[in-house]
């Protein structure tokens, strides 16, 4: 039961960083910004696309461990998708802002889901 549940979240995440990430492709797009701030979403987005790797290949193994996928959701979300959506924020339209907060916002959540579950028994 626990490694569907934490199945389910992974996926949420894995969701909403390709989310986060279509959105980001957009704002790079846009005229607003130097050149070395979307470098940095580049560098992010390279980084963002390892971690979710990471966190498939966790998936795919098959017993789940609580512990090693909090370690993977950690890296992803702390390590890359943070950085991502904020240097993403800097490039968009004061309108647009907000959704990369909420973005981070929810997937922040997920994320301190999982680590709330207790350790895996098996």
């Amino acid at each position: 039961r626990q490694e569907r549940e934490i199945a389910q979240k992974c996926v949420v995440i894995v969701k909403a960083t390709r989310m986060a990430m279509k959105k980001v492709l957009k704002v790079l797009d846009s005229p607003v910004g130097s050149v070395e701030a979307q470098d940095e979403v580049v560098r992010w987005a390279g980084k963002c696309s390892g971690h979710v790797d990471d966190l498939v290949g966790l998936l795919g193994e098959g017993g789940l461990q609580a512990e090693s996928v909090n370690s993977a959701v950690t890296a992803l979300t702390e390590g890359s998708v943070k950085g991502l959506l904020e240097s993403g924020k800097k490039l968009a339209e004061a309108k647009e802002a907000a959704w990369f907060d909420t973005c981070l916002a929810q997937i922040s959540k997920v994320a301190k889901e999982i680590a709330n579950l207790p350790p895996s028994t098996t």
